[in-house]
C-alpha cells in the first residue's frame, strides 16, 4: 500500500527528486507540444508557456526542497505563484471580447466571468506579493 505523506519533509529525498522530475517533465512536454504547433493555441504563446512554467517551477521546488537554501526555495515558490497568477489575469483583462462566459442563467454574460477571474488573479497577486516580501525579509526560517 502506498504511503501518504503529510509534509514534504517526510518524503524521502529520492522520492522528492523523482516526483519533482516527473512534474517538471509534464511542463516541458506541454511546452514542447505548444511550441510544435503554436498556431493551434487559443491564447497568446506567453500565456500558454506561463501555464507550462507552473509545472516546471513546481517540479523544481519539489525536487530541490532541502537541497537548496530556503531563499532559493522561496524564489521557486514565487515563480510558481507568479506563473499561476498570469493566466487568470489574462482571462480577466486581455482575452478577446465574448470569449469568457458563465453557463449559469442568473450570471449569464461576459462580466461575471471576467470578475471571477479578476478576483482570482487579484488573490494571486496578493499571495505572490507576500511571498516576494518574504524574499527580502531577514533570514527565512528553515
Amino acid at each position: 500500500m502506498a504511503r501518504i505523506y503529510q509534509r514534504i519533509e517526510d518524503v524521502p529525498p529520492r522520492k522528492r527528486a523523482l516526483l519533482g522530475t516527473a512534474v517538471a517533465a509534464v511542463g516541458l512536454l506541454a511546452a514542447g507540444l505548444i511550441l510544435r504547433e503554436p498556431a493551434k493555441l487559443k491564447v497568446p504563446l506567453e500565456i500558454g508557456l506561463a501555464a507550462c512554467a507552473v509545472f516546471g517551477f513546481a517540479g523544481a521546488a519539489i525536487g530541490l526542497y532541502g537541497r537548496v537554501s530556503p531563499r532559493v526555495y522561496l524564489g521557486l515558490i514565487v515563480a510558481v505563484l507568479a506563473a499561476m497568477t498570469a493566466v487568470p489575469l489574462w482571462i480577466a483583462f486581455f482575452q478577446e471580447p465574448l470569449a469568457c462566459a458563465v453557463n449559469v442563467p442568473a450570471l449569464a454574460g461576459e462580466t461575471p466571468c471576467r470578475v471571477a477571474f479578476g478576483l482570482g488573479g487579484a488573490i494571486g497577486v496578493m499571495v505572490t506579493a507576500l511571498a516576494v516580501s518574504g524574499l527580502f525579509r531577514g533570514p527565512p526560517a528553515s
